[in-house]
């Protein structure tokens, strides 16, 4: 409960213990600080993730990241960050798939930070869940653009993942829609 009686939206339980939380004066309990070990789930109540754990191992000097929750999204590099990055483009293309054959995107396992993610770069990940936010609601592109007051071809190139977009159209989609795009930032393996 909020100070003024209103019910909070926030619900500690959905984070899976993953945000330890400080009591405000007015009572509410706000998130805190990101525990570096605490598991990161993506099935939390009404929330979309597209970030997978990862497993990586090196071979004559040769670094091999594998997405376990995306089944043939593998990537190698000379160094880790060179293969996470090109992970990243590869489970970017491996979801698209996924949404066009099975219409959802994988929920991905918890995520221990230390052992590594990958997710899609930024505005792919944020097309990535419009798309799947428009497969849910099961809506057409024509609907969509009614909704957001344009035309089917400008969401048409808005869903493309191949399209430049601005994020803040692909955000305004997603509000459209019920959602709210959040970015988070974590530390590099």
């Amino acid at each position: 409960m909020q100070a003024d009686g209103r019910k909070s939206n926030f619900d500690p339980v959905s984070c899976n213990g993953a945000i330890s939380h400080k009591r405000r004066r007015d009572g509410l309990q706000m998130p805190w600080a990101w525990s570096q070990d605490a598991p990161m789930s993506a099935v939390q109540t009404g929330r979309m993730r597209v970030a997978y754990p990862t497993t990586a191992i090196t071979r004559q000097g040769r670094w091999r990241v594998a997405v376990p929750d995306v089944p043939g999204t593998t990537a190698e590099g000379a160094s880790r960050v060179a293969a996470m990055a090109d992970a990243g483009v590869l489970l970017a293309t491996a979801l698209r798939d996924r949404i066009e054959e099975q219409g959802e995107l994988p929920r991905p396992s918890a995520v221990r930070i230390r052992r590594g993610a990958v997710a899609p770069p930024a505005l792919v990940a944020a097309k990535l869940l419009l798309l799947q936010a428009v497969r849910e609601q099961e809506l057409s592109n024509v609907a969509v653009g009614r909704r957001l007051g344009i035309a089917e071809g400008s969401v048409r190139r808005l869903l493309d993942l191949d399209q430049r977009s601005h994020i803040g159209g692909v955000e305004a989609a997603l509000a459209a829609l019920g959602r709210r795009l959040v970015v988070e930032s974590w530390p590099l393996p």
